[in-house]
């Protein structure tokens, strides 16, 4: 009779650590999910973003890269990490296409983020074209579907000074990369 108690026992306790197990699994969220109901810290803090090119909008609403528009290519994207403890890294591609001026290829900048009401600010602490000035950049962004993968449109507002091209309106769209 002992032996069967605590067999029941090591079977319960074996059972109740395998439910647990499959609910921190089923626990862990997509990046679409995250972000389904819009920019969020937990949306943000999801991926690590990353911008090929600029973007235009097209004729039927959709979202299309200025680079395809161009027919060029970028080899290195940009990519902008949120960190938990709100601190973030932006390191500017090595294309003269995203970094116009060339005085920031492949350099990193860093500095903190927020979110609070729909508006995200980002406070650059340091900076290849900042040098010792403070910088506060402040947008309204959205998460926009390109070709199937979710990403983060900044609204308009560009980090990048030399964003804007004669004959485009410009969005920063960064794709998201699940971590």
């Amino acid at each position: 009779m002992k032996k069967s108690f605590v067999l029941a026992g090591m079977m319960s306790l074996a059972m109740f650590l395998g439910a647990c197990s499959s609910d921190s699994n089923s626990g862990s969220k997509s990046l679409a999910e995250k972000c389904e109901k819009g920019v969020s810290e937990s949306c943000l803090e999801g991926a690590t973003w990353s911008m090929n090119a600029f973007y235009t909008l097209s004729e039927d609403g959709s979202y299309v890269s200025v680079q395809d528009l161009k027919s060029g290519g970028v080899a290195s994207p940009s990519t902008l990490t949120f960190e938990e403890d709100g601190s973030f890294t932006l390191i500017n591609s090595k294309s003269l296409y995203l970094n116009s001026e060339g005085t920031c290829l492949g350099e990193e900048e860093a500095g903190t983020w927020s979110v609070s009401g729909g508006q995200l600010t980002m406070n650059f602490t340091m900076g290849c074209m900042l040098g010792s000035v403070g910088y506060s950049f402040t947008s309204t962004p959205s998460i926009v579907d390109i070709n199937g993968s979710t990403a983060l449109n900044l609204g308009g507002s560009y980090l990048y000074k030399d964003a804007p091209i004669a004959g485009y309106a410009l969005y920063e769209i960064f794709t998201g990369v699940e971590r």
